[in-house]
């Protein structure tokens, strides 16, 4: 390989790795700026768990317009939150925050 093709490789690479530092960036403020938390309790509004109460484990920002959508953790008969993931979209509502007791 010539020098300057050598050249433009560390180039290329030194560009990839600020662009993954600025979606990095981009990503972390949507988080921040987001109105639902892993760990805050929503209820679903539509489905078959509808009326439900699911403890956030994930946000998804990919489909962020109006409410982000969720993935959650649906409300035991014994009040406990189970390890199933149920995908909440956006038809859920927001009953209480992180730490917060309902």
């Amino acid at each position: 390989m010539s020098e300057i093709e050598e050249d433009l490789e560390r180039h290329i690479e030194r560009v990839e790795a600020e662009l993954a530092e600025l979606k990095r960036r981009v990503l972390q403020k949507k988080l921040d700026a987001c109105p639902v938390k892993v760990g805050d309790i929503v209820r679903s509004s539509r489905g078959r768990g509808q009326g439900k109460d699911h403890r956030v484990v994930d946000v998804d920002l990919r489909f962020y317009t109006t409410k982000p959508w969720v993935v959650g953790s649906p409300r035991r008969a014994d009040g406990t939150f189970g390890t199933g993931r149920r995908h909440l979209y956006s038809d859920y509502e927001l009953v209480g925050k992180e730490g917060e007791k309902l």
